[in-house]
C-alpha cells in the first residue's frame, strides 16, 4: 500500500469520525425541539404561565410573546402559533401516539405538525406511518403537494390552526386588501372581488 492510499485511509477514518459526531450533534439539536414542546405542553395545560406575576393574569398568548424565550417566530403571533405547534407535535405524537422522538427528530417539527390533520383523520397506523414516511424523504414544498394532492384543498385550509379567520379580498396588482368584496377600478380597469 502507497504513502498516498494510507494516508487517504486514514483521512477516510477522520472523515467517518466527524460525520458520526456530526450526525450527534444534529440529532441534539433536532431532538431539543421534542423537549421543548413537552415543557411548553405542560405550561400550556397547567396554565403555569398564570404564576408569571400574581399581580397580573398572564395569557398563554402573553407568556409567548416574553421577548427572552427563543421560540422561532418573527412576530409575537408568530411565536405563539409555533409554540402553540410544538404543543400539538407533542400531543399527538408522544403522548396520543407514543413514537420515539429520535425516530421523528430528524424530520423536523415543521413538517410534522403539517401531517398531524392528515394522521389525526387516519383509520389505521399503516396511513400514519406512510405520512411519517413521506415527511422524512419529501421536501416541504414536495410534503404541501401531496397534502393538496391527498386534501383536496389548498395547504393553508388543510393546517389552518387560526383562532380568529376572517376572508380577506385581496387585488393582486395594487395589492389593496379589505375584508369587505370590492370592486375597484384601477389604472383604468374595473376589478370585481
Amino acid at each position: 500500500m502507497s504513502k498516498n492510499e494510507k494516508e487517504l485511509i486514514k483521512l477516510g477514518l477522520l472523515h467517518n469520525q466527524l460525520v458520526e459526531s456530526l450526525k450527534g450533534a444534529l440529532l441534539g439539536v433536532q431532538v431539543g425541539f421534542f423537549l421543548a414542546a413537552s415543557i411548553l405542553y405542560d405550561i400550556k395545560t397547567k396554565k403555569t404561565y398564570r404564576g408569571e406575576d400574581l399581580s397580573y393574569e398572564w395569557t398563554w398568548k402573553e407568556f409567548c410573546e416574553r421577548p427572552d424565550l427563543p421560540i422561532p417566530g418573527r412576530s409575537p403571533e408568530s411565536r405563539r402559533r409555533c409554540a402553540d405547534a410544538l404543543v400539538r407535535i407533542h400531543k399527538f405524537y408522544m403522548i396520543d401516539k407514543k413514537y420515539n422522538q429520535k425516530l421523528l427528530a430528524p424530520i423536523g417539527w415543521t413538517k410534522l405538525e403539517m401531517i398531524i390533520p392528515f394522521c389525526e383523520k387516519a383509520t389505521d397506523i399503516s396511513t400514519i406511518e406512510d405520512w411519517i414516511e413521506r415527511a422524512r424523504s419529501l421536501s416541504i414544498n414536495n410534503l404541501k403537494a401531496e397534502m393538496i394532492n391527498e386534501g383536496g384543498e389548498t395547504f393553508a385550509n388543510v393546517n389552518c390552526q387560526h383562532e380568529n379567520e376572517a376572508l380577506l379580498w385581496y387585488c393582486p396588482k395594487c395589492g389593496l386588501k379589505s375584508e369587505q368584496p370590492m370592486n375597484i377600478k384601477h389604472r383604468g380597469i374595473t376589478i370585481k372581488f
